[in-house]
């Protein structure tokens, strides 16, 4: 966060030989390489050690940013890629996945006997919701499935934004609104939490227009449970590994490189320009 003191970051920062700052530019000008020239539709772009998101105008201009929260770099990284957003989520529901029932849920739930039913928990397909050995056992193989219901505590917030794809991540509201506030924001199990989800919505559904903004807010706040509104053109999300950014006002602005994956770019580049590419992904090669 911007403080104007002169901490131990900004020392930092500003003791970074400009070498390393080059190799930073070297590699954003990299990826970009990667990225299409034209979409389909205005994009939405993440970059991931910014931690911020950039809607794009019909007009090719900057229509919407947002700070948002990404995935924690030691053990759940927010992954690279681009996929097509489909469908909006209002109240949604969370299925909890298996690795955080059994790591995060369950510990809690088994110190606390409350600590389910305070949180919208509920065990699908169990008549019984006291946490027996069976159903902890069962929970744990995942024989049983656990669920938090839409509401102030849902981990998801108010809304989700689905862009089908393999790594089960996607944008969504959160409750913890205090991670915001932080300038490091790598705390998610890897999904993208968005700071104005509102915004967001009302952007992703500026061509609808029966979905005003009143009528926006009324599914955020409403009781309608996994309401689900599908796109009648899918949206490019695209999710970008960016340190370096140049956003055009003659300034550039450098990022942490938080996934270690510059230290792998530029190990590929460096096999590239010693060895050819014929052992590398075209793309790493600078070819599409």
């Amino acid at each position: 966060m911007v403080d104007g003191r002169l901490g131990a970051k900004t020392l930092a920062a500003l003791n970074v030989p400009l070498a390393s700052r080059l190799a930073q530019i070297r590699f954003a000008m990299e990826r970009w390489r990667w990225v299409p020239s034209g979409f389909p539709e205005p994009p939405i772009v993440v970059n991931i050690p910014e931690f911020q998101l950039r809607a794009v105008g019909d007009d090719g201009r900057l229509a919407l940013q947002m700070p948002v929260v990404v995935g924690r770099a030691f053990r759940t990284r927010t992954p690279v890629f681009a996929e097509q957003l489909r469908s909006v989520v209002f109240r949604p529901s969370w299925i909890v996945p298996l690795s955080i029932v059994r790591d995060e849920v369950l510990p809690q739930a088994l110190q606390d006997a409350g600590y389910l039913a305070r949180q919208g928990f509920e065990i699908m397909g169990a008549e019984d919701q006291a946490l027996t050995a069976d159903t902890v056992a069962a929970l744990r193989r995942g024989q049983l499935v656990l669920r938090q219901k839409p509401g102030p505590k849902n981990a998801l917030g108010r809304v989700k934004f689905l862009f089908p794809n393999g790594h089960a991540v996607y944008l969504h509201d959160t409750p913890s609104r205090g991670a915001f506030a932080r300038a490091r924001r790598d705390l998610s199990h890897g999904c993208v939490r968005v700071q104005d989800p509102e915004a967001l919505a009302n952007w992703v559904l500026r061509k609808q227009p029966e979905w005003t903004a009143e009528r926006i807010r009324d599914a955020l706040n409403g009781d309608a449970e996994d309401r689900v509104v599908t796109l009648p053109t899918p949206i490019p999300v695209y999710l970008v590994y960016v340190t370096a950014v140049a956003p055009g006002d003659g300034t550039v602005h450098y990022f942490d490189d938080i996934y270690g994956h510059d230290a792998l770019l530029q190990a590929a580049l460096d096999e590239v320009s010693g060895a050819g590419c014929g052992r590398l992904p075209l793309r790493a090669c600078g070819r599409r």
